[in-house]
């Protein structure tokens, strides 16, 4: 029981850390959702990046902090993206979602701590990206969006999508080569 009750407080810490994150990346740069032409230098970078070499990648650490539908939480992913037919820069891998235990609750108690979606670190939920350069714009698992990408410098980037904020940030790096 104490290693259980351990876990939800790391789970709970996690999940203030995104909060407070995502937090200070919204008031201090004050995001909006549309699309505009702070995305251009980063995207056309990254999609030159990718064609200059096919072991190139650009690694991406996407951080969701999600309240709506009864649900608050957290979440976590690091993925590798590569560019495909159409130019789209694209990628999947498995998002862990930190507080997936905390529901909010519509009684008169404030927070219902429900356990209709325990955390389970041995069963993340997958999603996948297609971020398009030429309109600043990503889909999440091809159906969720398209949603308006607003990005600082030539690393990151945030997402407004009503439901939750997405940062992002990102990097490059190439597949090593064995031989």
């Amino acid at each position: 029981m104490k290693t259980i009750r351990h876990f939800k407080h790391f789970f709970l810490s996690i999940s203030l850390l995104l909060s407070t994150t995502t937090f200070f990346w919204t008031t201090t740069f004050s995001f909006k959702a549309k699309a505009d032409a702070s995305c251009n230098v980063l995207l056309s970078d990254l999609s030159q990046y990718l064609n200059s070499s096919y072991y190139n990648r650009v690694t991406l650490i996407h951080m969701t902090n999600y309240q709506a539908n009864n649900q608050w939480f957290g979440g976590y992913t690091q993925a590798s993206l590569s560019k495909n037919y159409n130019g789209h820069l694209i990628g999947s891998d498995n998002r862990l979602l930190s507080s997936r235990i905390i529901t909010l609750s519509n009684n008169n108690t404030g927070f219902d701590f429900g356990r209709s979606q325990p955390f389970d670190v041995l069963q993340p939920d997958p999603i996948s990206y297609d971020i398009d350069p030429q309109t600043a714009t990503i889909v999440f698992d091809n159906q969720y969006g398209p949603y308006d990408i607003t990005c600082v410098g030539n690393k990151f980037a945030i997402v407004n999508s009503g439901d939750s904020i997405e940062t992002f940030s990102f990097t490059k790096s190439a597949v090593p080569i064995i031989r």
